[in-house]
């Protein structure tokens, strides 16, 4: 996932900074089998280091803080695949007939191959690309109108990915701003702590001996 923190040789894993007693943290990750661990690792690592949290009620919101930004890219990817899962019904329609005609090919043939064509060039195949790029050309149908045409199609289901983006993009900021308010009155309670014996001894400094 592009959003995350690719792991690199001699990084800090997590299994590493976590608390024995908190080791169980790490067989409930939310990682599809599909996507890389490692990753995950490497990005509840290195939000660990940032945090340096203390005590389980930190660990447990750095690891929530973690979930929710590998949901958020895991949705990101999803809404990404939403308009590629559209976009070859969407090249029909925008350069179905062109293809066709030129093709020679039957409808359904002309359909199945302009989508295999789409599929391909979204995964970066070079030929298919350039079979995509040469009929973007010709019908004057940019790859931007096909993104929108796409989107239009698949309104519903992008929509709801987005929904679903954005509650956990509040779930994540949501534990980050717990840890931010814990810093914060920890801070502060710390500071009382150190300035309230200096205070108590200035105090005595001015109390007079008893005649």
């Amino acid at each position: 996932m592009s959003d995350h923190i690719d792991p690199s040789p001699g990084q800090n894993q997590p299994a590493r900074l976590l608390p024995e007693r908190l080791s169980f943290l790490l067989d409930d990750r939310p990682v599809l089998w599909f996507e890389d661990g490692d990753a995950y690792d490497a990005l509840l690592a290195e939000l660990v280091a940032h945090y340096d949290p203390k005590g389980t009620i930190e660990f447990l919101l750095v690891k929530d803080i973690a979930d929710a930004q590998w949901d958020c890219a895991r949705l990101r990817d999803m809404r990404r695949a939403a308009v590629e899962v559209e976009l070859p019904r969407a090249a029909q329609r925008l350069i179905g007939q062109a293809y066709e005609e030129e093709t020679g090919l039957s409808y359904a043939d002309a359909q199945s191959s302009l989508e295999n064509v789409v599929r391909h060039s979204a995964r970066g195949h070079t030929e298919a690309r350039e079979v995509l790029d040469s009929y973007s050309e010709a019908t004057g149908v940019t790859y931007r109108m096909m993104q929108y045409e796409a989107h239009k199609i698949g309104i519903k289901s992008i929509t709801s990915v987005e929904e679903a983006l954005a509650r956990t993009e509040r779930r994540r900021d949501q534990a980050i701003r717990l840890m931010e308010d814990r810093r914060k009155t920890f801070g502060a309670m710390s500071r009382s702590l150190i300035q309230q014996p200096q205070r108590s001894i200035a105090a005595a400094g001015d109390i007079e001996p008893a005649p």
